[in-house]
């Protein structure tokens, strides 16, 4: 039996030999091909991410580095950065769903829904420069309502810090956390942001002040 190697492709092809003239005879196709046509141009990293995909749906965070530390340990031949960057969007795109673009377009409506369910406190940032009737993403907060009556029962403490995302576009994730009389943490806040500058922390730590906890004697690390 053979099948195509694209990801979720229907198509088969069965054959056997036949005891009456010892012949194969194909007994069973399953056609034709549900998978989508590849265009020249992306041929080579289509292929690429048809190995790639099981190890991103095992590690989605796994760098382009790593990835291609993992090519060369599994092909034996070396992967550009560059082949691994394509390879790896591709393979986020059959996982996940969309593409980087498309999700920005759904993350309003992501927050919306968190928000009518679950109580989600956001606040959005945007970017008017240069034309103000085309404002662009800059930086979006949020807090879970849950988070914020448990640290009315943590330490007088937030610690905060920041990560590089890995993707095609360079954002900073903002983190804020409490803890607990185990010293345990508690994820309290978030930020998705362009950059990390003395005016998105403003804008992170009024946040915190204003929509997760007004105590007046606090500790910040």
């Amino acid at each position: 039996m053979s099948e195509c190697i694209r990801w979720n492709c229907k198509w088969s092809l069965g054959a056997a030999k036949l005891e009456k003239h010892g012949l194969f005879e194909i007994i069973k196709y399953t056609g034709p091909h549900t998978c989508r046509p590849i265009e020249p141009e992306k041929f080579d990293s289509e292929l690429k991410a048809d190995e790639i995909e099981p190890m991103v749906r095992l590690h989605p965070t796994l760098s382009f580095a790593e990835l291609s530390e993992w090519w060369q340990t599994k092909t034996g031949y070396g992967l550009e950065t560059k082949d691994a960057r394509a390879a790896k969007e591709e393979a986020v795109k059959r996982v996940f769903g969309g593409d980087w673009d498309q999700s920005f377009e759904d993350l309003p409506k992501l927050m919306s829904a968190f928000r009518s369910s679950n109580g989600l406190l956001v606040d959005w940032r945007y970017d008017l420069f240069p034309n103000p009737k085309f404002a662009s993403f800059s930086g979006v907060f949020w807090a879970f309502p849950q988070s914020i009556q448990g640290f009315q029962h943590c330490r007088p403490l937030i610690v905060v810090d920041t990560k590089e995302l890995n993707g095609k576009y360079k954002l900073k994730l903002m983190i804020a956390s409490g803890l607990d009389a185990a010293n345990k943490f508690l994820p309290l806040a978030f930020a998705v942001t362009k950059e990390v500058s003395s005016d998105s922390w403003r804008w992170f730590l009024t946040n915190i002040r204003e929509k997760v906890t007004q105590r007046k004697v606090l500790c910040l690390i």
